[in-house]
């Protein structure tokens, strides 16, 4: 009877875990810009810092954005109950919504849709030539 129990017991544990594993996680989440056409923001701002040339430093140049932190340039936040928002530094944040059906995330803007790519915890897109990647936080 304890073998029988035992058994019954371990056998639910695994459903039970491999139902916890069959759920892929939604894309919804708060992103951030890793990179731009290749390069990391950090690298984009010192190039900035590099063309003024003028002692202008990394703090001087996030205030003139209005950010605290490399991390506030451009944020993506993708909410549960399907909208989304874009946050640029030193523009208006832009709302819309959002869809995800399998490896693709479409985010539409003022009936403009834009289909990103996930793979695990990235987005990403191309635009203008330029391929942006984002990283959930």
């Amino acid at each position: 009877m304890k073998r029988i129990t035992t058994f019954t017991l371990v056998t639910l544990l695994m459903v039970a875990v491999l139902a916890g594993c069959s759920k892929s996680s939604s894309a919804a989440g708060t992103y951030i810009v890793k990179t731009i056409g290749g390069q990391t923001v950090e690298e984009a701002f010192t190039e900035m810092l590099e063309q003024y040339g003028d002692g202008t430093t990394l703090d001087d140049l996030l205030a003139m954005f209005g950010m605290k932190s490399i991390d506030e340039f451009m944020i993506l936040e993708l909410k549960e109950d399907g909208t989304a928002v874009m946050k640029l530094a030193g523009e208006d944040d832009e709302s819309g919504t959002w869809k995800e059906e399998g490896d693709k995330v479409t985010i539409t803007y003022d009936d403009e849709p834009t289909v990103f790519t996930r793979k695990g915890n990235e987005l990403s897109y191309q635009a203008d030539g330029q391929d942006y990647v984002f990283i959930k936080k």
